[in-house]
């Protein structure tokens, strides 16, 4: 089984921002065996799912992310579905880390940014975390990066005061910095990294 680590999601009211490494690990051997994975698709020109964990499950979902998009689903529906899937098919199991983590975001319908963070982890739909940054907020996740003995969270706030995160390619600077800082650390992490910006 191969797994996949990094992943940051930045929002303001007006941009969201994704950065990952490349790295697809193999779980038992430890061994990088893909160096540049690409750990998000788009949904349409506006939309995204982005995903860590299990490589194989990870990848299945956000198959399954597009077909519904395709469908017609808005980002909630799509985050729902695919969070009440995992409950009822691939629950957490300890024993086969079997971990998997989505951000599903974008540009809505109403021209505003939003995403949602979904897990196996979760027992229920409810869980599901919901960002819609206004005017005065910017939200974040990490997602992955879990061999590192520093405070990603921590150390992810000090660069976007440092880098005066206002403007998207500022955040994604920092989220640059956070990934190499990460990878220096985390056998599972690399500097080899994707982005993606969708803007208002």
């Amino acid at each position: 089984m191969n797994e996949m680590s990094l992943v940051t999601v930045i929002a303001r009211w007006n941009y969201i921002t994704v950065m990952c490494d490349g790295q697809a690990t193999n779980k038992e051997s430890h061994r990088a065996i893909v160096e540049d994975v690409k750990k998000f698709k788009m949904l349409g020109s506006e939309q995204f799912i982005a995903f860590t964990g299990d490589k194989l499950l990870a990848e299945e979902g956000a198959e399954m992310a597009n077909e519904l998009y395709n469908m017609g689903y808005n980002l909630h529906e799509i985050a729902s579905t695919l969070q009440q899937k995992m409950i009822e098919q691939i629950p957490y199991n300890e024993q086969y880390r079997n971990d998997v983590q989505f951000a599903i975001g974008g540009k809505t319908n109403q021209n505003s940014i939003v995403y949602y963070v979904i897990s196996n982890k979760y027992n229920s739909v409810d869980q599901m975390q919901s960002y819609t940054p206004d005017k005065t907020s910017l939200f974040y996740n990490i997602l992955g990066g879990d061999y590192c003995t520093f405070n990603k969270k921590e150390a992810l706030e000090k660069l976007i005061g440092k880098n005066n995160c206002v403007l998207p390619e500022q955040v994604l600077l920092s989220q640059k910095e956070l990934n190499s800082m990460v990878a220096q650390e985390d056998h599972q992490v690399n500097d080899h990294t994707s982005f993606l910006k969708i803007t208002l």
